[in-house]
């Protein structure tokens, strides 16, 4: 009966580690995939009343083939997480091949925890996470194709510029006489002296 026991205790602590998983080949699993950037040094950022500070959810993609997200910034590198509708389950994935395909097909395995970071250079990313069949999970991976700061933006600026004789009457033009005026530019006014 004593062999019995311990048996049926290291058979279960074998299994427990399993059940605080997603199943990955549960077609309607219902919860929320996310985008963890990880910190310089691959560590998770801080988890902060049940969310990793500055992770990013993905959204449906394609009707229910998928889910993506667009316009990441990612300076090190990332860990994926599945979390049960519920909350109770957390569920992290790795890269199955080791190696990074950019803007092609990645396959992903899960995880034992979040140690084993995609590391990426650091840029603007779209993501998208496909389950293809049950079991599978695939994801491809972008440069966003954004403007970041102010490159390649023109502005013009169209300033009215007015003149004012001594006495306060609009001028036609700019002034050549000699004398003092005022000129206007947008909100400010100062004095001129033509000679």
């Amino acid at each position: 009966m004593r062999k019995f026991l311990l048996c049926i205790i290291a058979m279960t602590a074998v299994a427990l580690p399993t059940f605080a998983q997603e199943d990955p080949n549960a077609d309607n699993a219902e919860g929320t995939m996310y985008i963890i950037p990880v910190n310089s040094d691959g560590s998770l950022p801080a988890l902060v009343d049940g969310q990793y500070q500055g992770q990013v959810p993905m959204i449906e993609y394609e009707g229910s083939q998928g889910v993506s997200a667009k316009n990441v910034r990612i300076d090190y590198g990332f860990v994926f997480e599945g979390v049960s509708s519920s909350d109770e389950k957390r569920t992290f994935y790795k890269l199955s091949s080791g190696t990074l395909n950019m803007d092609g097909e990645n396959t992903l395995s899960i995880a034992p925890d979040a140690s084993e970071y995609i590391s990426v250079e650091p840029g603007t990313y779209d993501i998208t996470l496909l389950q293809p069949a049950p079991g599978r999970r695939i994801f491809t991976i972008t440069r966003s194709k954004i403007i970041s700061g102010t490159d390649n933006i023109e502005t013009t600026v169209s300033v009215t510029v007015t003149y004012y004789d001594c006495n306060g009457h609009i001028l036609n033009g700019t002034p050549t006489s000699p004398g003092v005026y005022i000129v206007s530019t947008g909100s400010t006014a100062s004095k001129i002296l033509i000679r």
